[in-house]
Protein backbone atom coordinates (compact mmCIF):
# COMPACT_ATOMS: atom_id res chain seq x y z
CA UNK A 1 0.00 0.00 0.00
CA UNK A 2 1.37 3.26 -0.83
CA UNK A 3 1.18 6.09 2.00
CA UNK A 4 -1.20 8.34 -0.33
CA UNK A 5 -3.29 5.84 -0.78
CA UNK A 6 -3.36 4.78 3.17
CA UNK A 7 -4.45 8.17 3.96
CA UNK A 8 -6.65 8.45 1.44
CA UNK A 9 -8.13 5.12 2.58
CA UNK A 10 -7.82 6.98 6.43
CA UNK A 11 -9.63 9.62 5.03
CA UNK A 12 -12.35 7.45 3.30
CA UNK A 13 -13.06 5.35 6.74
CA UNK A 14 -13.61 8.80 8.60
CA UNK A 15 -16.26 9.78 6.20
CA UNK A 16 -17.78 6.68 5.92
CA UNK A 17 -17.50 6.24 9.90
CA UNK A 18 -19.51 9.26 10.56
CA UNK A 19 -22.19 8.43 7.64
CA UNK A 20 -23.03 4.97 9.73
CA UNK A 21 -23.73 3.83 13.25
CA UNK A 22 -20.51 3.29 15.63
CA UNK A 23 -18.61 0.18 13.66
CA UNK A 24 -17.31 -2.92 15.57
CA UNK A 25 -13.70 -3.64 15.19
CA UNK A 26 -14.95 -6.77 12.94
CA UNK A 27 -16.98 -4.18 10.47
CA UNK A 28 -13.80 -2.85 9.78
CA UNK A 29 -12.21 -5.14 8.25
CA UNK A 30 -9.07 -7.06 8.78
CA UNK A 31 -9.07 -6.52 12.66
CA UNK A 32 -5.79 -4.69 14.06
CA UNK A 33 -4.65 -4.39 10.45
CA UNK A 34 -7.59 -1.71 9.93
CA UNK A 35 -6.35 -0.28 13.15
CA UNK A 36 -2.91 0.25 11.90
CA UNK A 37 -1.12 3.22 11.30
CA UNK A 38 1.94 3.94 8.63
CA UNK A 39 5.08 5.56 9.78
CA UNK A 40 8.46 6.25 7.37
CA UNK A 41 11.58 7.14 9.85
CA UNK A 42 14.28 8.62 8.90
CA UNK A 43 17.68 9.23 10.50
CA UNK A 44 20.39 11.76 10.44
CA UNK A 45 23.74 12.37 11.96
CA UNK A 46 24.97 15.96 12.71
CA UNK A 47 29.36 16.97 12.06
CA UNK A 48 32.18 15.51 14.03
CA UNK A 49 34.87 18.22 13.83
CA UNK A 50 37.70 15.47 14.69
CA UNK A 51 36.21 13.09 12.25
CA UNK A 52 35.36 12.49 8.39
CA UNK A 53 33.44 9.56 8.27
CA UNK A 54 31.17 7.63 10.78
CA UNK A 55 29.81 4.14 9.37
CA UNK A 56 27.67 1.54 11.40
CA UNK A 57 25.22 -1.24 10.47
CA UNK A 58 21.66 -0.59 12.31
CA UNK A 59 19.92 -3.61 12.94
CA UNK A 60 16.84 -2.84 14.95
CA UNK A 61 14.36 -0.35 14.97
CA UNK A 62 11.19 -0.13 17.04
CA UNK A 63 8.89 2.26 18.23
CA UNK A 64 8.39 2.54 22.22
CA UNK A 65 5.25 2.88 23.68
CA UNK A 66 4.15 5.02 26.97
CA UNK A 67 4.35 1.89 28.93
CA UNK A 68 7.91 0.53 28.07
CA UNK A 69 6.20 -1.99 25.63
CA UNK A 70 7.28 -1.79 22.12
CA UNK A 71 6.41 -2.79 18.41
CA UNK A 72 8.14 -5.24 15.86
CA UNK A 73 11.72 -4.70 14.41
CA UNK A 74 10.97 -2.13 11.17
CA UNK A 75 14.09 -3.65 9.74
CA UNK A 76 14.12 -6.50 8.05
CA UNK A 77 17.99 -6.67 7.72
CA UNK A 78 20.99 -4.80 8.76
CA UNK A 79 20.97 -1.26 7.61
CA UNK A 80 24.48 0.12 6.69
CA UNK A 81 24.95 3.74 7.22
CA UNK A 82 27.69 6.62 6.60
CA UNK A 83 26.62 9.51 9.02
CA UNK A 84 28.84 12.06 8.34
CA UNK A 85 28.64 12.29 4.47
CA UNK A 86 24.71 13.05 5.23
CA UNK A 87 25.75 16.68 6.33
CA UNK A 88 22.70 17.35 8.27
CA UNK A 89 20.28 15.94 5.33
CA UNK A 90 17.60 12.71 5.87
CA UNK A 91 17.92 9.53 5.14
CA UNK A 92 15.44 6.65 5.02
CA UNK A 93 15.63 4.27 7.81
CA UNK A 94 12.70 1.64 7.92
CA UNK A 95 9.18 2.19 7.32
CA UNK A 96 5.59 0.11 8.16
CA UNK A 97 2.80 0.23 9.54
CA UNK A 98 2.30 0.09 13.65
CA UNK A 99 -0.51 -0.17 16.24
CA UNK A 100 -2.60 2.70 16.87
CA UNK A 101 -1.46 4.32 20.38
CA UNK A 102 1.23 6.92 22.07
CA UNK A 103 4.73 6.71 21.59
CA UNK A 104 7.83 7.97 23.60
CA UNK A 105 10.89 7.11 21.59
CA UNK A 106 11.96 5.05 19.15
CA UNK A 107 15.09 2.38 20.05
CA UNK A 108 17.80 1.86 17.71
CA UNK A 109 20.22 -0.96 18.24
CA UNK A 110 23.76 -0.87 16.04
CA UNK A 111 25.51 -4.14 15.48
CA UNK A 112 28.95 -2.89 17.39
CA UNK A 113 31.54 -5.24 15.26
CA UNK A 114 30.59 -2.56 12.30
CA UNK A 115 31.33 0.34 13.69
CA UNK A 116 34.27 2.35 12.14
CA UNK A 117 35.50 5.91 11.23
CA UNK A 118 37.78 8.15 9.89
CA UNK A 119 39.73 10.99 10.86
CA UNK A 120 39.84 14.57 8.62
CA UNK A 121 43.42 13.20 6.55
CA UNK A 122 41.44 9.90 6.21
CA UNK A 123 43.02 7.42 8.63
CA UNK A 124 41.15 4.48 10.11
CA UNK A 125 39.71 5.14 13.71
CA UNK A 126 38.74 2.12 15.79
CA UNK A 127 35.91 2.26 17.30
CA UNK A 128 35.01 0.53 20.75
CA UNK A 129 31.31 0.03 21.85
CA UNK A 130 30.02 1.14 25.48
CA UNK A 131 26.53 0.26 23.88
CA UNK A 132 24.95 -0.66 21.48
CA UNK A 133 21.12 0.67 21.64
CA UNK A 134 20.67 3.97 21.40
CA UNK A 135 16.79 4.82 23.22
CA UNK A 136 15.77 8.08 20.80
CA UNK A 137 13.25 10.19 23.13
CA UNK A 138 10.39 12.13 21.58
CA UNK A 139 10.17 16.00 23.43
CA UNK A 140 6.74 14.61 24.26
CA UNK A 141 4.45 11.54 23.54
CA UNK A 142 2.83 11.45 20.01
CA UNK A 143 -0.62 9.89 19.49
CA UNK A 144 -0.55 8.00 16.00
CA UNK A 145 -4.22 7.08 15.64
CA UNK A 146 -5.47 4.25 13.42
CA UNK A 147 -5.39 4.89 9.89
CA UNK A 148 -2.62 7.71 10.46
CA UNK A 149 0.32 8.43 8.71
CA UNK A 150 3.60 9.60 10.53
CA UNK A 151 6.85 10.88 9.54
CA UNK A 152 9.32 10.56 12.42
CA UNK A 153 13.32 11.55 12.38
CA UNK A 154 16.03 9.78 14.90
CA UNK A 155 18.79 12.24 15.46
CA UNK A 156 21.95 10.50 16.49
CA UNK A 157 24.36 13.40 17.96
CA UNK A 158 27.74 11.81 16.89
CA UNK A 159 29.33 14.76 18.89
CA UNK A 160 28.19 13.27 22.68
CA UNK A 161 28.08 9.27 21.26
CA UNK A 162 31.90 9.75 19.92
CA UNK A 163 34.08 10.15 23.35
CA UNK A 164 38.40 9.98 23.04
CA UNK A 165 40.98 11.46 21.93
CA UNK A 166 40.62 10.74 17.81
CA UNK A 167 44.64 11.19 17.74
CA UNK A 168 44.92 8.18 20.11
CA UNK A 169 43.31 6.33 16.94
CA UNK A 170 40.53 5.03 18.96
CA UNK A 171 37.60 6.27 20.25
CA UNK A 172 34.40 5.02 22.49
CA UNK A 173 31.16 4.89 21.04
CA UNK A 174 28.03 5.09 23.29
CA UNK A 175 24.67 6.40 21.32
CA UNK A 176 23.35 9.26 22.08
CA UNK A 177 20.29 11.52 20.78
CA UNK A 178 16.52 12.06 20.43
CA UNK A 179 13.87 11.79 17.78
CA UNK A 180 11.56 13.85 16.78
CA UNK A 181 7.97 13.68 14.85
CA UNK A 182 8.72 15.87 11.50
CA UNK A 183 5.94 18.65 11.05
CA UNK A 184 3.84 19.58 7.79
CA UNK A 185 6.05 20.34 4.79
CA UNK A 186 8.99 19.44 2.13
CA UNK A 187 11.09 16.93 3.93
CA UNK A 188 14.79 16.71 1.74
CA UNK A 189 15.87 13.13 1.68
CA UNK A 190 19.62 12.07 0.79
CA UNK A 191 19.28 9.57 -2.64
CA UNK A 192 16.56 7.05 -2.70
CA UNK A 193 16.76 3.78 -4.61
CA UNK A 194 13.55 2.40 -6.15
CA UNK A 195 12.20 -0.22 -8.35
CA UNK A 196 9.69 1.35 -10.58
CA UNK A 197 6.01 -0.22 -10.22
CA UNK A 198 4.01 1.62 -12.91
CA UNK A 199 3.83 5.06 -14.60
CA UNK A 200 1.30 6.94 -15.33
CA UNK A 201 2.07 9.18 -18.88
CA UNK A 202 -1.02 10.92 -18.69
CA UNK A 203 -0.35 12.60 -15.16
CA UNK A 204 3.05 12.37 -14.97
CA UNK A 205 3.21 10.04 -11.96
CA UNK A 206 5.82 7.12 -11.17
CA UNK A 207 5.12 4.24 -8.33
CA UNK A 208 7.61 2.72 -6.96
CA UNK A 209 9.46 0.56 -4.48
CA UNK A 210 11.53 2.01 -2.31
CA UNK A 211 14.82 0.80 -0.56
CA UNK A 212 16.76 2.20 2.25
CA UNK A 213 19.73 0.31 1.08
CA UNK A 214 21.81 0.48 -2.64
CA UNK A 215 21.49 -3.52 -2.63
CA UNK A 216 17.07 -3.38 -2.92
CA UNK A 217 17.09 -5.94 0.06
CA UNK A 218 15.29 -3.36 2.78
CA UNK A 219 12.13 -2.25 1.43
CA UNK A 220 10.03 0.78 2.36
CA UNK A 221 7.30 0.24 0.85
CA UNK A 222 5.55 1.61 -2.57
CA UNK A 223 5.78 5.49 -3.13
CA UNK A 224 3.92 7.83 -5.04
CA UNK A 225 6.48 10.00 -7.42
CA UNK A 226 5.60 13.42 -8.81
CA UNK A 227 7.52 14.45 -11.98
CA UNK A 228 7.61 17.30 -13.48
CA UNK A 229 9.37 19.63 -16.03
CA UNK A 230 11.17 20.69 -13.44
CA UNK A 231 12.43 17.12 -12.57
CA UNK A 232 15.89 16.06 -13.93
CA UNK A 233 15.08 12.78 -15.99
CA UNK A 234 18.77 11.24 -16.51
CA UNK A 235 18.76 8.55 -18.71
CA UNK A 236 20.80 5.24 -18.96
CA UNK A 237 23.39 7.63 -21.18
CA UNK A 238 23.90 10.15 -18.80
CA UNK A 239 22.13 12.97 -21.22
CA UNK A 240 18.97 14.85 -19.53
CA UNK A 241 15.41 14.39 -21.15
CA UNK A 242 13.65 17.18 -21.25
CA UNK A 243 10.04 15.87 -21.94
CA UNK A 244 8.25 13.88 -18.97
CA UNK A 245 6.39 12.01 -21.13
CA UNK A 246 9.27 10.28 -22.98
CA UNK A 247 11.35 9.74 -20.27
CA UNK A 248 8.50 7.53 -18.21
CA UNK A 249 7.72 5.40 -21.66
CA UNK A 250 11.58 4.70 -21.51
CA UNK A 251 10.76 3.15 -17.79
CA UNK A 252 9.53 -0.59 -17.59
CA UNK A 253 7.82 -1.56 -14.65
CA UNK A 254 9.82 -4.31 -12.65
CA UNK A 255 12.91 -4.16 -15.12
CA UNK A 256 13.73 -0.42 -14.02
CA UNK A 257 15.48 0.83 -10.67
CA UNK A 258 15.86 4.46 -10.40
CA UNK A 259 17.66 6.80 -7.97
CA UNK A 260 15.72 9.51 -6.69
CA UNK A 261 16.36 12.87 -5.20
CA UNK A 262 13.98 15.44 -3.75
CA UNK A 263 11.53 15.37 -0.67
CA UNK A 264 9.12 13.67 0.83
CA UNK A 265 5.78 15.81 1.12
CA UNK A 266 3.19 16.03 3.95
CA UNK A 267 1.23 12.71 2.11
CA UNK A 268 4.02 10.54 1.75
CA UNK A 269 4.44 11.26 -2.01
CA UNK A 270 8.03 12.24 -2.91
CA UNK A 271 8.47 15.17 -5.28
CA UNK A 272 11.48 14.25 -7.96
CA UNK A 273 13.99 16.81 -7.99
CA UNK A 274 16.16 14.35 -10.21
CA UNK A 275 15.46 10.70 -11.31
CA UNK A 276 18.58 8.62 -12.87
CA UNK A 277 17.94 5.35 -14.35
CA UNK A 278 20.13 2.71 -12.76
CA UNK A 279 19.24 -0.20 -14.19
CA UNK A 280 17.08 -1.88 -16.96
CA UNK A 281 17.34 -5.78 -16.53
CA UNK A 282 15.98 -5.66 -12.83
CA UNK A 283 19.01 -5.85 -10.80
CA UNK A 284 19.47 -2.52 -9.18
CA UNK A 285 22.44 -0.58 -9.87
CA UNK A 286 23.45 -2.80 -12.56
CA UNK A 287 24.84 0.02 -14.79
CA UNK A 288 27.59 1.40 -12.52
CA UNK A 289 27.81 -1.65 -9.91
CA UNK A 290 30.47 0.74 -7.58
CA UNK A 291 29.37 3.95 -6.08
CA UNK A 292 31.84 5.92 -3.60
CA UNK A 293 31.19 8.81 -1.48
CA UNK A 294 33.89 11.26 -0.54
CA UNK A 295 34.74 14.81 -1.10
CA UNK A 296 36.95 16.78 -4.01
CA UNK A 297 40.39 17.69 -2.44
CA UNK A 298 42.14 18.01 -5.90
CA UNK A 299 41.20 19.21 -8.75
CA UNK A 300 43.26 17.17 -12.13
CA UNK A 301 43.36 17.95 -16.29
CA UNK A 302 41.56 14.71 -16.69
CA UNK A 303 40.01 13.74 -13.16
CA UNK A 304 39.78 14.94 -9.41
CA UNK A 305 41.62 13.33 -6.24
CA UNK A 306 38.47 11.86 -4.02
CA UNK A 307 38.95 11.65 -0.10
CA UNK A 308 37.14 8.40 0.09
CA UNK A 309 34.74 8.34 3.07
CA UNK A 310 32.21 5.09 2.02
CA UNK A 311 32.04 2.40 -0.70
CA UNK A 312 28.52 3.14 -1.03
CA UNK A 313 27.44 -0.01 -3.36
CA UNK A 314 29.21 -2.51 -4.76
CA UNK A 315 32.17 -3.76 -1.81
CA UNK A 316 32.35 -7.17 -3.23
CA UNK A 317 33.97 -5.45 -6.26
CA UNK A 318 35.44 -1.99 -4.19
CA UNK A 319 36.74 -3.76 -1.17
CA UNK A 320 39.49 -6.28 -2.66
CA UNK A 321 41.00 -3.46 -5.11
CA UNK A 322 40.99 -0.95 -2.25
CA UNK A 323 42.94 -3.54 0.24
CA UNK A 324 45.39 -4.27 -2.73
CA UNK A 325 46.51 -0.40 -2.90
CA UNK A 326 46.46 -0.52 1.34
CA UNK A 327 43.47 0.99 2.02
CA UNK A 328 44.14 4.10 0.91
CA UNK A 329 42.54 7.29 2.00
CA UNK A 330 42.63 9.48 -1.61
CA UNK A 331 42.08 8.12 -4.69
CA UNK A 332 42.39 9.29 -8.23
CA UNK A 333 39.59 9.97 -10.69
CA UNK A 334 39.63 10.34 -13.68
CA UNK A 335 36.81 11.67 -16.55
CA UNK A 336 36.44 11.89 -20.31
CA UNK A 337 34.25 12.91 -22.60
CA UNK A 338 31.30 10.34 -21.57
CA UNK A 339 31.34 11.58 -17.61
CA UNK A 340 28.38 13.00 -16.96
CA UNK A 341 28.47 15.80 -13.84
CA UNK A 342 25.45 16.57 -11.91
CA UNK A 343 25.55 19.76 -10.27
CA UNK A 344 23.14 19.62 -7.25
CA UNK A 345 19.34 19.33 -8.86
CA UNK A 346 20.21 21.47 -11.62
CA UNK A 347 21.23 19.66 -14.23
CA UNK A 348 23.90 18.06 -16.24
CA UNK A 349 27.33 19.04 -17.27
CA UNK A 350 30.75 17.04 -18.65
CA UNK A 351 34.32 17.58 -17.74
CA UNK A 352 35.41 19.43 -14.28
CA UNK A 353 34.38 22.48 -14.71
CA UNK A 354 31.43 21.93 -12.55
CA UNK A 355 33.74 20.28 -9.97
CA UNK A 356 35.92 22.56 -7.32
CA UNK A 357 37.80 21.08 -4.16
CA UNK A 358 35.57 20.52 -0.87
CA UNK A 359 32.71 19.14 -3.01
CA UNK A 360 31.27 16.40 -1.17
CA UNK A 361 30.34 14.19 -4.16
CA UNK A 362 29.49 10.75 -4.71
CA UNK A 363 30.89 8.78 -7.89
CA UNK A 364 29.60 6.38 -9.95
CA UNK A 365 31.69 3.20 -11.83
CA UNK A 366 31.17 0.46 -14.72
CA UNK A 367 34.69 -0.73 -13.94
CA UNK A 368 36.61 -0.74 -11.16
CA UNK A 369 40.79 -2.03 -12.38
CA UNK A 370 42.94 0.74 -10.08
CA UNK A 371 43.87 4.02 -10.43
CA UNK A 372 42.67 6.22 -12.08
CA UNK A 373 39.33 5.03 -11.53
CA UNK A 374 37.34 5.84 -14.40
CA UNK A 375 33.97 7.40 -13.23
CA UNK A 376 30.87 8.50 -15.50
CA UNK A 377 28.91 9.78 -13.26
CA UNK A 378 29.68 12.14 -10.55
CA UNK A 379 26.96 13.36 -8.45
CA UNK A 380 27.32 16.93 -6.65
CA UNK A 381 25.83 16.87 -2.98
CA UNK A 382 24.51 20.16 -2.15
CA UNK A 383 21.81 19.33 -0.37
CA UNK A 384 21.97 19.92 3.63
CA UNK A 385 20.27 20.34 6.63
CA UNK A 386 16.88 21.41 6.17
CA UNK A 387 16.14 23.48 8.96
CA UNK A 388 11.97 23.97 8.95
CA UNK A 389 11.71 20.13 9.13
CA UNK A 390 13.89 19.92 12.30
CA UNK A 391 14.42 22.12 14.98
CA UNK A 392 17.55 20.43 15.64
CA UNK A 393 20.03 21.80 13.80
Amino acid sequence: MTRSLFVFLATSWLFLASCTNDPSPGELGSGAQARAAFVDVLITGAPVDDLFAFRADIVEVRLVRDDGSETENLLAGPLSLEFLGLRGSQAFLASGQVPAGSYAALRVIFATDTLGARDQEGTRVRVEARSDELLARLPMAVTIAGEDYARLRVDLDLATSIRGNVQDGVVDFEPQGRSVLLPAGRLFFDALQAQVVARNLANGTLEVQGFADEDGKLSLGNFTVLVDVGTVLIDTLGFAQPQPAFFLSALTPQATWVEIRGSLEVDGVLRAERIEIEAQDGVPGSIFPVKLDGVVTGILPQGFVLQLRSVERGGFLADPVLAALGDPASLVISVDARTRVFPGDQGVSSGTAALSVGQSVDAKFQIFPGEPFPSLRVGIRTRGADPDASGTF
